[in-house]
């Protein structure tokens, strides 16, 4: 009987369609990467309700709210009163469309403008504040802050299916901390809603519930950068485990743009000590010719001597732009002649850029970087495989 039940219940995960149901809203955390002890919240526009605990707190829209940290609780006044003490305080507005503004006071940073409910819980000594915000709103602020405010719209296109990707690839990411991301670079930058080129708006609307799958139906690690410098890099020189769709390709389009090459001067004899660290040995005098390094096209490794150094632990270590580089000694320095900017990894932003400015639409865009992809409504993909434990069906 025990062996009969399991394979009908096998045969029932089996057969239920593995997709995905897009939510309604997305939980972010703002100002994750700051300790936050005290902010104002500023109604923009729209009407709110305020529960604090379990009370429903009444107060004129345009009134202006302070929270500080109170060891567990969270104080709450306005400009003209004491509200109370509470462990949880949630404005949730009630109009289409609800703007508010957070400006943290302690510490002292920059306001950003949300749209969407926002919460306040006093946890860990500092205010956890999350931004219940709608999907593609949450996607047209992320697209405006990674993109920035003067690009073409099939830029803008390729990068809110880039970005909705990575969302729902890693929509789980923070969980067991209530929330699904972050908005630091630990997941996708995020600064508020996309106010400053109406065609961000426009391009996330326009490829709504679109995102990027490999050929077995599932979201792609969609990985970007700045600028390749001439060719992406290779997936697995810069992480454990690589992707087929994340191949070194030859990309002519960001030669020419802002960020194509740099260069930066250091010392031999800071090289020379560098390299002893990791075991080379290095002559007493006369080595910085020694130090020559030609990288015509990316490579994993820079070799001295038989000591091999990953080029992406040099550029973390030296604190270079790309690890794209060659090596020219001049005299007692050494010139880091480099190309790119970040890791290299998938699409690059202002090749991309010149793409869409040449008239390429965003799905060339997104194909030119990412191998044997498609796009597709993620509604249509597969984000889970029911796991069977076959030495069940070994049981009597």
């Amino acid at each position: 009987m025990i062996k009969k039940s399991i394979i009908i219940t096998i045969t029932v995960l089996l057969s239920i369609s593995c997709v995905f149901a897009q939510p309604e809203k997305l939980n972010i955390a703002l100002f994750f990467e700051s300790s936050i002890s005290s902010l104002v919240i500023t109604p923009d526009s729209g009407s709110y309700v305020i529960f604090a605990d379990s009370s429903i707190i009444k107060l004129n829209n345009r009134d202006i709210l302070y929270l500080s940290i109170d060891k567990d609780s969270l104080n709450v006044k306005t400009l003209d009163k004491v509200v109370g003490k509470f462990k949880h305080v949630k404005i949730s507005g009630i109009d289409k469309i609800n703007i508010f503004k957070i400006k943290p006071s302690d510490p002292d940073l920059a306001q950003r403008t949300y749209t969407g409910d926002v919460s306040f819980t006093a946890k860990y000594s500092k205010i956890e504040i999350i931004n219940h915000v709608k999907l593609d709103d949450y996607i047209a602020g992320v697209v405006e802050t990674e993109g920035g405010p003067k690009a073409h719209i099939e830029f803008y296109r390729s990068q809110a299916i880039i970005c909705r990707t990575y969302t729902f690839e890693n929509i789980e990411k923070h969980t067991f901390e209530g929330f699904n991301l972050c908005d630091g670079v630990h997941c996708q930058a995020y600064k508020g809603r996309s106010t400053k080129n109406p065609q961000i708006i426009e391009a996330t609307i326009s490829t709504s519930g679109l995102v990027i799958s490999d050929t077995s139906k599932k979201c792609i690690t969609a990985a970007f950068h700045s600028n390749c410098g001439g060719r992406t890099e290779n997936s697995g020189n810069v992480w454990l485990n690589s992707k087929p769709y994340l191949v070194s390709i030859d990309d002519t389009f960001c030669t020419n743009r802002r960020s194509a090459k740099w260069e930066k001067t250091i010392l031999a004899s800071e090289w020379k000590q560098y390299l002893e660290r990791y075991g080379a040995k290095v002559p007493e005098s006369n080595y910085s010719a020694s130090f020559a390094f030609n990288q015509h096209s990316r490579a994993k490794e820079y070799t001295y001597n038989n000591v091999k150094i990953l080029l992406k632990d040099i550029r973390y270590d030296w604190k270079l732009r790309s690890s794209f580089f060659s090596i020219v000694p001049q005299g007692d320095n050494l010139l880091f002649k480099g190309r790119g900017y970040g890791h290299g990894v998938g699409l690059c932003q202002e090749g991309a850029m010149q793409m869409a400015e040449s008239g390429f639409k965003y799905k060339d865009i997104i194909k030119h970087y990412y191998t044997n992809v498609e796009i597709l409504p993620i509604d249509s993909l597969k984000v889970f495989e029911p796991k069977i434990d076959l030495d069940l069906l070994k049981s009597e």
